[in-house]
Order: structure tokens, then C-alpha cells, then sequence
């Protein structure tokens, strides 16, 4: 009897070992059959010869190892994909903003089973402020979008709503808006005017911050100016969240020309005295709210914030 459980556990040891083995040589087969796969892959990856520019060359080798490779143009999938998105996005730039001149200092590639991302990096005009480009590609459509827009729009905008706020706050002697969100094919150099006149029309919404100066020293209560812009940006309905930085006291003219020793106009005096002095209660007031469209862009309900040292 003991014999025979002997010889039964070894078969049973026997069969594992052939079963284990079977399976470790089939787990070798699979890895091995991958990586012929993969070499395969790669192999057919670098037949294909592509003629890079030096940027574009400069690019890919900040994101991959292989710089003889990509020296020679030898490009693995992903990075062809991100060639033709940078060429695309360059092509983008040049015909969305025909009045400047752009080069793609990097980027880079997040690619999914569901969505493709490529992001570059860019700089206008030969200055070094880096502006960033979003080329998605989901479900067969490709979007892309860009940071440059804001730039652009930042100058006439703040000219057009200064001048129409002072109509009824002739205080109001100075303005900056910031523009820094990522806008699509439907903002471009082109389309500048509408949009800009939609803006303030309240007709339109881009994410901005944008900076009030008041001349508040001839006025007995600070907050009744800073009330009655609110009230004009809250009427016309323009999109944003808002800074109103008003001057209680008028700097001394040493003060304010020690720099530059050179005669400025009161606008300009009071815009960098007021950025020199904001944390000075005694000299400056800073009252802060935001208005936003409901989510239905039609209806004319805003929502008004106050935030803390508001005194709306």
C-alpha cells in the first residue's frame, strides 16, 4: 500500500513539473512572440524616412532618448503623430494670426485608446512669453485651441471698456484685463472686433481678470464709486472677475516721477501709484466681485460675488 501511494505521488509531482513546464514554456512563447511583435513594430516604425527641421529635431530629443535616430528623421509612431500635430499647429497659428510670426519651443504627446492630446509650447514675434496650443483629437474630430488669442484681444478691450465705463464713472481713469484661457478656431485675429464688441455686450464670455483704477480723492465715499461700476458691468452684463483699486490720496509729484524724472499723464500717475500702494489701506481701497453667466447663455440673470473686503 505504501509503495503504491509512493508511486502515485510521484506521478502526481510528475504530471505538475509537465504542466508547470508546459506552462513556462508557453509564457516564453507568448513574451517571445510580443517582442517579435514589437520588434516588428519598430522595425516598420523607422522605414519610413521623415525630412525634420532643426526646431522640430531640437523638439524631439527634449522628449526622447534616441537623438541618432531622430537625427537621421527615424521616427517611432508616436513621434510622427507629433510631427504632423506640430506642423498642423503651426499652420494653425499662421492662419489664425497672419500678423505674426511664431516658432514651437516644445511639446508634448498623451495619447489614450479613447483621445489624443498634443500640447506645445510657442513663442510671438521673437519674445520669450511662452503661449501654449491644445491639439485634441477625439472620436474622429480635431480641436484645437490656443492661449494666444487673450494677448491679442487684452489692448482693445481694455481701451473700448474704459471708454465706455467712463461715461458714467468719469473717475474711472485707467484699465487691465487679463485674458489667459485657451479659445478655439472660432477666436482669431480676424475675428477680434465682434468679439470684442460681444464682450462687452454682454453677448459673449471668456475667463478674465480685469483691474479697475479710480481717482477716488475728490469723491467723500469711496464705495459709492465702487458701487457704480459694479452696477454698470453688472447691467451690461460683461463677463469677468474684477479688481477696483481705488486711490483715496493723491501722491506727491517727487513721489511719483523719482524714477523716470519725466512728466506722465494723471492716468498713467495714479495706475502706478495705486500698484506701488495697494497694500496701504490708508492710500488705496481694493474692492473684488465676479460676474458670470448663468449656464444658459440667453438669459439675463447674473450672478454677483462678493468676496471678503468687498464693501458692495
Amino acid at each position: 500500500m505504501k509503495k503504491r501511494q509512493k508511486i502515485l505521488a510521484r506521478l502526481i509531482v510528475g504530471v505538475a513539473a509537465i504542466t508547470i513546464g508546459i506552462g513556462m514554456w508557453n509564457a516564453v512563447w507568448q513574451s517571445g512572440t510580443q517582442m517579435r511583435e514589437q520588434m516588428g513594430d519598430l522595425k516598420e516604425d523607422k522605414s519610413i524616412k521623415i525630412e525634420l527641421t532643426k526646431s522640430e529635431k531640437e523638439i524631439l530629443k527634449k522628449i526622447s532618448v534616441d537623438e541618432a535616430a531622430i537625427e537621421q528623421g527615424m521616427l517611432l509612431t508616436w513621434q510622427k503623430k507629433l510631427v504632423r500635430d506640430m506642423r498642423m499647429a503651426e499652420e494653425t497659428l499662421k492662419t489664425n494670426y497672419p500678423s505674426h510670426s511664431f516658432q514651437i519651443v516644445d511639446g508634448a504627446a498623451r495619447r489614450t485608446d479613447a483621445d489624443t492630446e498634443s500640447t506645445f509650447w510657442f513663442v510671438a514675434d521673437g519674445e520669450e512669453t511662452r503661449y501654449v496650443l491644445y491639439l485634441t483629437e477625439k472620436d474622429g474630430r480635431r480641436t484645437i485651441r490656443d492661449t494666444f488669442f487673450g494677448i491679442l484681444l487684452s489692448h482693445p478691450y481694455e481701451k473700448a471698456l474704459l471708454s465706455w465705463l467712463q461715461k458714467s464713472v468719469p473717475e474711472c481713469v485707467g484699465c487691465r484685463a487679463f485674458f489667459d484661457c485657451a479659445v478655439d478656431e472660432a477666436y482669431t485675429e480676424a475675428s477680434m472686433q465682434a468679439v470684442r464688441e460681444a464682450l462687452l455686450a454682454g453677448e459673449d464670455a471668456l475667463a478674465n481678470f480685469t483691474e479697475l483704477y479710480v481717482d477716488g480723492t475728490a469723491c467723500g465715499d469711496p464705495d459709492v464709486l465702487a458701487a457704480r461700476l459694479e452696477q454698470e458691468i453688472r447691467r451690461q452684463r460683461i463677463y469677468g472677475s474684477y479688481e477696483i483699486a481705488v486711490l483715496l490720496r493723491l501722491p506727491e509729484e517727487a513721489e511719483v516721477h523719482a524714477e523716470t524724472g519725466e512728466k506722465e499723464n494723471k492716468s498713467e500717475n495714479i495706475m502706478k501709484y495705486i500698484d506701488k500702494n495697494r497694500t496701504d489701506g490708508g492710500r488705496v481701497r481694493i474692492y473684488t466681485f465676479s460676474c458670470f453667466l448663468n449656464a444658459d447663455k440667453h438669459s439675463p440673470a447674473l450672478r454677483i460675488e462678493s468676496q471678503e473686503g468687498s464693501s458692495f
